[in-house]
């Protein structure tokens, strides 16, 4: 075989060595048969490709790919091949790049999580990947017959193929049409191939767009709402306000940006405060509290504060969101009623529920100091004589302007209070000796000695006070005021006007409580209780809607007794549990009997704390209830603002029952207990019964006017019926009808009257006048 030197060179032989050397030896053993092959099949006169590929191998035995053009000739006479040999490495290795770069493209294409469309430059799709058929619904053969004006909304096409043309890439958010018809939303970012092909990326951005629709209807909930909204930074930075805060606060966004929430910080809350504040945000718990803050002009203002840790993706607190409702209203309006709670509306003195309170956390204090604490008990002398001859109005401004003067002889920490009446009482503590109480009560003497100036009129009136002292007159607030109560009534005796300490043998009211108190025991059995009804009546209609059930006691020796001398005897003693339960009976057959005649009437009937004790009270109502076959709704229990506020979930269970079983509730004497608009919210309550202190005075009292007016408005708002109890007067009626009562109850009509006076009053039915 004879080589040129190129060839010698390629394969690494010397022309002497490669004429030793045959065809068969050069050519890769892989390759030997289709290279024989063919060089017989083209001497026989086949016809075979006369260019082809093939491997050679070097003398040192590397191969090398070739690509072969053979011819057959003659040489010197004889038949011969012509062989000419290409070496095509460097072009197998380009194919063999092409091959892995198309191999890279496709694995790209197939796996990638965009859509990828490939279209000519006429539009129409050559080549999508899965994730562009997934994309749109379609398959990749119905794609490849498609064109883009098939997928995008007409109209949007011709501008963006324009601006591709000029920009060459361009990155855009358009909608595309899926095969079911619905619009998705998308991120293309298109560019022009060299070829002239368009390239798309498309990425489906529908959450994206449904997220951003939804943090835009947030941040426009934030911006509107009405309470107000604040971010701050982990280290309290304010990074953001709303507009409620701005209006709350009077502070602008620009002005708060910036500075941290001690911008609004009022002073009124201890360290603590802010130390538990911190302690539970940093440990990643929302903080609650009512927060009282200031304004920038000053003013302070109640805030309902929630505050809420947020954390990123590492779980690391990052900021902090704080939400407040104003609320400074309701507070506002709950510290009125609680003051009325705790005050007596006529002196704004510490009523008796506050003076109790008071008193019984000194008693508290009193063992650990080795001063005393005393209670004086106070009776304006005569008084009663002073209001009936001069009027309502002059007894209401002297015991106001006595309040005014108790105030001015005792110290800012001693306590004065207005029991009930004229009846004041005065708590002194850190006594050194009973001297310090002397000088104060001989003080209050002194300072009545002057007359009262009353505008138009001066009285001169005196007081007795009896004083008793811890623990030698009484152990409890009950006994030690009960103490100071009989010393007050032996300064009476003494000649009014002075002073008394109390001591043992001051007995005659003690005895005279024992006397009611053994009477009382028997009244029961021996028939002595019997029931008034007092009308209520109706001022829209004018006529009798209802009757309050009232206990009398007939004593045989002293005759009816007031209820204020011997209710409290039964409270005491715990004879008001069967002494209520046979009012309840006795009211239920009586509306059993007039259910019977065919008069339907309501009654309502007064419930004591120890009847709430009772675990069978409830059980009770509904036996007689069941028994006599009678409409629950006939049967309305009257109840304190005190009751309510004593175990306050067992109360709530008891009334939830009544209520349940179809019984009126009403709050007696409202505006005299624990006022709270809570308890109304809370409690299932029918009725509001306005106490007849706030009626006395009305329309002539603007104070008092006011009340009412409030009260009804509240209970009207709550869906609660409003009756005013104590009428007595045209004015007092003219009034309650023009501020909305619904019912009136006093002497004005009628009463309270025995039962067969008052089955002739309800068979007469005379109208409410006036």
């Amino acid at each position: 075989m004879l080589a040129n030197p190129q060839l010698c060179r390629l394969l690494g032989y010397t022309p002497g060595e490669m004429t030793r050397t045959g065809i068969c030896d050069l050519v890769h053993p892989d390759e030997v048969n289709k290279v024989m092959r063919r060089f017989h099949d083209r001497q026989i006169g086949k016809s075979v490709p006369a260019m082809y590929e093939t491997v050679f191998v070097t003398r040192g035995g590397w191969p090398v790919p070739v690509e072969i053009t053979a011819t057959t000739t003659s040489w010197h006479g004889e038949p011969a091949g012509l062989v000419f040999v290409q070496d095509i490495r460097e072009r197998k290795l380009a194919e063999q790049a092409l091959v892995q770069s198309e191999q890279r493209y496709r694995a790209l294409m197939q796996e990638a999580a965009d859509g990828i469309f490939i279209a000519d430059n006429e539009g129409n799709y050559v080549d999508v990947n899965p994730r562009g058929c997934a994309m749109v619904g379609y398959r990749e053969d119905e794609l490849r017959r498609m064109n883009m004006s098939d997928l995008i909304p007409p109209g949007d096409l011709p501008p963006q193929l324009a601006l591709l043309r000029s920009a060459r890439s361009i990155l855009l958010e358009r909608r595309l049409r899926h095969k079911d018809g619905h619009l998705i939303d998308v991120e293309v970012s298109a560019s022009m191939l060299e070829d002239g092909r368009l390239q798309s990326i498309v990425r489906d951005i529908t959450e994206r767009k449904r997220a951003e629709a939804e943090m835009l209807k947030l941040s426009s909930a934030v911006d509107q709402t009405a309470d107000s909204v604040l971010i701050s930074d982990v280290h309290g930075v304010i990074e953001y306000v709303n507009p409620a805060f701005e209006m709350i606060t009077g502070y602008s966004a620009a002005e708060a940006l910036g500075q941290t929430p001690r911008l609004v910080k009022s002073g009124q809350h201890e360290q603590a405060f802010y130390e538990k504040l911190w302690a539970t945000l940093l440990a990643g718990e929302v903080f609650h509290a009512i927060v009282t803050n200031r304004r920038k002009d000053g003013s302070l203002y109640f805030e309902e504060k929630t505050i809420t840790p947020i954390r990123n993706e590492e779980r690391c607190i990052t900021h902090f969101v704080s939400t407040g409702k104003d609320i400074t209203e309701r507070v506002q309006a709950q510290q009125r009623l609680q003051h009325l709670a705790y005050h007596d509306v006529l002196t704004d003195l510490a009523n008796r529920t506050l003076f109790m309170d008071r008193l019984e956390h000194a008693l508290q204090r009193a063992p650990r100091t080795p001063r005393s604490t005393a209670v004086l008990f106070l009776d304006v002398d005569r008084f009663k004589v002073i209001n009936d001859t001069l009027g309502h109005d002059i007894g209401d401004r002297l015991l106001r302007a006595l309040a005014e003067r108790l105030k001015s002889c005792v110290r800012e920490a001693d306590t004065v209070a207005r029991l009930s009446g004229d009846e004041f009482a005065i708590l002194l503590e850190d006594l050194v000796t009973t001297d310090d109480v002397v000088r104060v009560a001989r003080k209050i003497l002194q300072s009545f000695a002057s007359p009262f100036d009353l505008g138009d009129r001066e009285l001169f009136v005196t007081t007795s006070i009896g004083v008793g002292i811890f623990p030698e007159d009484g152990k409890s607030a009950n006994d030690l005021l009960k103490s100071a109560d009989t010393a007050m009534y032996r300064a009476k005796e003494a000649g009014r006007n002075t002073y008394q300490f109390y001591s043992p043998d001051m007995s005659a009211r003690a005895v005279e409580r024992l006397a009611l108190e053994t009477g009382l025991r028997r009244a029961l059995e021996r028939r002595e209780l019997v029931i008034h009804y007092q009308p209520l009546v109706d001022l829209r209609s004018r006529r009798i809607v209802a009757v309050e059930a009232l206990l009398r006691w007939n004593q045989p020796q002293l005759g009816l007794v007031q209820p204020s001398d011997f209710i409290p005897l039964l409270e005491e003693t715990g004879m008001i549990v069967p002494v209520g339960e046979w009012l309840i009976d006795t009211v239920v057959e009586q509306l059993a009997r007039w259910k019977s005649a065919g008069r339907t009437l309501r009654i309502t009937v007064n419930l004591s704390a120890r009847q709430f004790i009772n675990k069978d009270f409830v059980n009770q109502v509904v036996a007689l209830v069941q028994q006599r076959r009678l409409e629950p709704q006939l049967l309305e229990f009257e109840i304190t603002e005190s009751i309510l506020m004593q175990n306050a979930q067992d109360t709530l269970d008891l009334l939830t029952r009544l209520d349940a079983l179809g019984c009126r509730l009403a709050i007696d004497d409202f505006g005299t207990g624990y006022s709270s608009l809570s308890y109304l919210r809370r409690f299932p309550i029918d009725v509001l019964k306005i106490d007849r202190t706030f009626v006395r005075d009305v329309p002539d009292d603007k104070d008092d006017a006011s009340i009412v007016s409030t009260i009804v408005a509240m209970a009207h708002n709550l869906k609660l019926t409003v009756v005013a109890e104590g009428v007595e007067t045209e004015k007092q009626l003219a009034f309650l009808r023009a501020s909305g009562c619904d019912i009136m109850q006093g002497m004005l009509y009628s009463r309270p009257l025995p039962l067969d006076e008052l089955e002739r009053l309800l068979d007469q039915d005379p109208p409410l006048r006036g």
